[in-house]
């Protein structure tokens, strides 16, 4: 083997390191937020189907330019609405984490039934008509880092 081959080996062996490294990164965030869903499925003949799939990190990263965009006499006016409520909500997201699984609210009106409910480590929102079918799920870690990373800055 040459010296070229030996070092086109070790330039080959560092990219597979890298992009290895990277990919471990990215699943490492993707699983710690988990994955925000949003499922429409429409009923009729020729209904459509919409599944989107975000990471939780990617979401909290763009609502963490959420206070930057505020206006400050709008941001003012939060703090002082944030205030009366930042102990109850901190401990309404402290309690998400340790709920068991549960539902929250179940409607049912006619042919309408609608469900909020914690499943499997995940705010579960299902909206089911005559005309559609709507889940919604979001990961309770991604709702703790909303709290600490977007709310409470402004608060």
């Amino acid at each position: 083997m040459t010296k070229t081959h030996k070092i086109l080996i070790g330039i080959a062996a560092g990219v597979c390191l890298m992009f290895g490294s990277i990919a471990y990164a990215v699943h490492h965030v993707v699983t710690s937020q988990g994955v925000v869903s949003i499922d429409v499925v429409e009923k009729f003949p020729g209904g459509a189907r919409v599944k989107i799939l975000v990471p939780g990190a990617l979401v909290n990263f763009c609502l963490s330019f959420l206070p930057i965009a505020i206006p400050q006499d709008e941001r003012e006016r939060l703090q002082e609405e944030l205030a009366r409520y930042e102990p109850l909500l901190a401990a309404v997201v402290d309690e998400l984490e340790q709920a068991p699984d549960m539902v929250f609210v179940e409607v049912e009106d006619g042919n309408e039934h609608v469900t909020i409910a914690k499943r499997d480590g995940h705010i579960v929102i299902d909206v089911e008509t005559d005309e559609e079918d709507v889940r919604v799920e979001v990961p309770v870690a991604s709702v703790r880092a909303t709290w600490r990373g977007v709310i409470a800055p402004i608060s």
